[in-house]
């Protein structure tokens, strides 16, 4: 399967009910207890482009890209909490290939060792019907099929996704290399938030953080430069003018400059990481 199909499909497993893949390699795990001091945040390398928080349907996940590979750190309890009528089965059977839910039958499990780490590989999912089975339709000649990788923290949290992003992660959390650091720019109360390192693609601009709500997003701009501020806002709304982000949100926008930050507020909330990585067109999708 090519990587940018790889990519795709790693988000939408998350963004259908928190990776159903990851629930069942959870099947294959003894879990220890850990101190909830243990965050989400000690798996994600510190040196991702994108740090992504998402709350949806009661439950959370955390999604990074780091080097162009995508992996999603999920709560345990909330994978094993999943109804099992929104993932392909509760069955780990299905895995196998013996059971019949169609998005993971003719799937298996691989277990791999990466810097002594058990890394689980699901093989052969299903993608194709994992899009059919979200968007209630039927594809016709279709038959794609992708390899997720995935790995137990030993505490209260799974991480899946491409196999560059598990490696770093397992090497990131081994040498404290991790995002901990990233926490305060996340808002709990928001549908999603998200910290978005752009100094690599816009050399003026330093970071980005977003949180959006309901029915509004907020952006926080930060300049490397504090003397490029105007600049910089004539440069972002005349972005906004001739990109994805004019169709999507139209004129209902207000850009204003304090505290050294750009803030670009939406008059516009969302609930769907892939949308808002592809209204942003960021690169990851």
């Amino acid at each position: 399967m090519k990587p940018m199909a790889t990519k795709i499909v790693v988000i939408i497993i998350a963004a259908a009910i928190v990776a159903p893949a990851a629930y069942f390699a959870y099947e294959y795990y003894s879990k220890s207890n850990v101190p909830s001091s243990i965050q989400p945040f000690q798996y994600i390398p510190g040196n991702s482009t994108v740090i992504s928080t998402v709350h949806t349907n009661g439950t959370e996940y955390y999604l990074y890209m780091d080097g162009g590979s995508i992996g999603i750190v999920a709560n345990i309890s909330a994978i094993s909490q999943v109804d099992p009528n929104l993932t392909a089965s509760n069955s780990p059977a299905a895995v196998s290939g013996s059971g019949t839910a169609g998005l993971f039958s003719g799937s298996n499990v691989k277990t791999i060792t990466y810097d002594h780490v058990t890394v689980y590989e699901i093989q052969n999912i299903n993608v194709s019907g994992i899009l059919q089975n979200m968007l209630n339709v039927s594809l016709k000649n279709t038959n794609t099929t992708a390899n997720i990788f995935a790995y137990d923290t030993s505490g209260n949290f799974i991480v899946i996704g491409e196999q560059k992003a598990i490696n770093e992660s397992i090497s990131a959390h081994l040498s404290s290399r991790d995002a901990v650091s990233f926490k305060g720019y996340m808002n709990d109360s928001s549908n999603i938030s998200l910290y978005y390192r752009a100094n690599n693609t816009i050399p003026t601009i330093s970071y980005i953080t977003m949180n959006s709500t309901s029915n509004k997003t907020y952006f926080n701009i930060s300049p490397v430069n504090s003397n490029d501020l105007q600049v910089d806002k004539f440069l972002i709304q005349t972005a906004i003018s001739n990109s994805n982000v004019s169709r999507e949100i139209g004129n209902n926008y207000t850009i204003t400059i304090s505290n050294s930050q750009i803030h670009l507020n939406i008059d516009k909330g969302y609930t769907s990481l892939p949308a808002v990585l592809k209204t942003l067109n960021i690169g990851v999708i």
